[in-house]
């Protein structure tokens, strides 16, 4: 009995190996396929090969421009929910771009805003330095997106954990990437 298993597990082993090797070489690169690329005409009995394209190894060449400068989001939040004693503000914010002959370039940031009555203001600075494709396509554009949250610290006797209780996530909209060493500002209005 345990013979015939162990003949069943190499056949099974060996049927793995024959199944794995592939039967179209030429759907592999640099893979080469028998025989002659053409066709046959059925009518004459004339085989007639096929010529091949000249295969270019070389890409063309891509050349990247450095864009560095600052984006910076001003937020002006109004508080419909009235902070508790102890409670903080925060805003972050982030820029993206994504360049198709480069990479997905993304910068956030954050901090705590200033509040004053029922009104809170802060300004998140991003600054950037990225290498996009030259010239830079005129639909690459940069994502703006940002976010607003109301912390609260809650203690339980030694312990501290800090809640959001309100949030606000929006997409500020997409724009034309700047020129380079730009200081982009952007201002907007936000209620949580």
């Amino acid at each position: 009995m345990s013979k015939i298993i162990l003949v069943c597990v190499c056949l099974v082993g060996l049927t793995q190996l024959v199944w794995s090797q592939n039967s179209n070489l030429s759907a592999v690169p640099g893979g080469r396929a028998h025989g002659v690329p053409g066709y046959l005409d059925p009518q004459t009995g004339t085989f007639t090969t096929k010529v091949q394209a000249a295969q270019s190894s070389e890409t063309p060449a891509v050349t990247y421009v450095e864009r560095s400068g600052t984006w910076e989001i001003e937020l002006t939040i109004t508080l419909t929910t009235k902070p508790a004693s102890g409670d903080i503000v925060t805003c972050s914010a982030e820029a993206d771009v994504y360049d198709p002959n480069s990479i997905y370039w993304q910068e956030n940031g954050g901090t705590v805003a200033s509040v004053s009555g029922g009104t809170a203001t802060c300004t998140v600075s991003l600054p950037y330095l990225w290498w996009l494709t030259s010239p830079i396509p005129t639909d690459e554009l940069v994502g703006i997106y940002y976010e607003v949250d109301l912390l609260h610290v809650i203690t339980v006797g030694t312990t501290s954990e800090i809640v959001s209780t309100r949030k606000n996530q929006h997409t500020y909209g997409y724009l034309a990437v700047p020129a380079n060493g730009a200081t982009t500002k952007i201002n907007t209005t936000v209620t949580i």
